[in-house]
């Protein structure tokens, strides 16, 4: 994947200022991606949105068709894994290595997530009680849905998050998304999930993923509506 242009090339090429591309970006109005919290642009789908914008009205820009997919929680969880014996003793460290244990598309460092998830947990903890934290950024982390991935982290030893129920947390809940709207309806789709008793009975006892993906399959109908 050749990522040859930054924001400043773009808005040379374009003849427009920064704040416009990034504000573009920012609306999902022009195809780019985020490589260790900076963007990039590859020349040829650049040059495949100019065209595209020519052909609508005047004053409109092009948005790409991949801006209202649905989430397929299947599909995320099936990128980001199910993950057993998760070291860490504190919160920085148990988020650091369920990063470094997820796989990540291409150009994109953990480092740089890590650091993504940390602001947003010195904001406000993200433990949900009950032994669960849902981990995850204030800004998307990706530019295109096809990059997004949820994983399921059992730790090896139970870590405090700050939890208002004071419990430990023992399950890590990892969200990676592409942009608000998806990752609005990914927690949604998570804390459905985890209030059904038998979601949430199978994470208490680590299940097999083969048993987790079973029942996740079960609740995809309630998930859609």
């Amino acid at each position: 994947m050749d990522l040859e242009l930054k924001i400043k090339d773009v808005a040379e090429l374009l003849q427009v200022s920064e704040k416009t591309v990034y504000r573009w970006v920012n609306d999902h109005k022009i195809p780019s991606y985020k490589v260790n919290g900076q963007y990039r642009f590859r020349r040829n789908e650049l040059d495949d949105w100019l065209q595209r914008s020519r052909q609508e009205p005047a004053g409109a820009v092009a948005v790409p068709p991949w801006s209202t997919e649905p989430v397929d929680l299947r599909q995320l969880l099936r990128r980001g894994g199910i993950h057993y014996k998760v070291g860490g003793r504190t919160a920085a460290e148990a988020i650091a290595a369920a990063v470094a244990l997820m796989p990540l598309p291409e150009f994109y460092e953990p480092a740089g997530i890590v650091e993504q998830l940390l602001q947003r947990e010195a904001l406000a903890p993200t433990a949900l009680g009950d032994g669960l934290a849902m981990p995850h950024s204030r800004e998307p982390v990706f530019n295109e849905p096809n990059a997004e991935r949820v994983g399921i982290f059992f730790l090896h030893q139970p870590v405090d998050f700050g939890a208002l129920d004071k419990l430990p947390v023992q399950v890590l809940l990892l969200v990676l998304s592409s942009d608000r709207r998806r990752h609005l309806q990914t927690i949604r789709q998570l804390g459905y999930l985890i209030r059904r008793p038998d979601f949430a009975g199978l994470l208490q006892v680590q299940a097999l993923r083969e048993d987790i993906f079973g029942c996740l399959e079960k609740y995809q109908p309630d998930l859609l509506h």
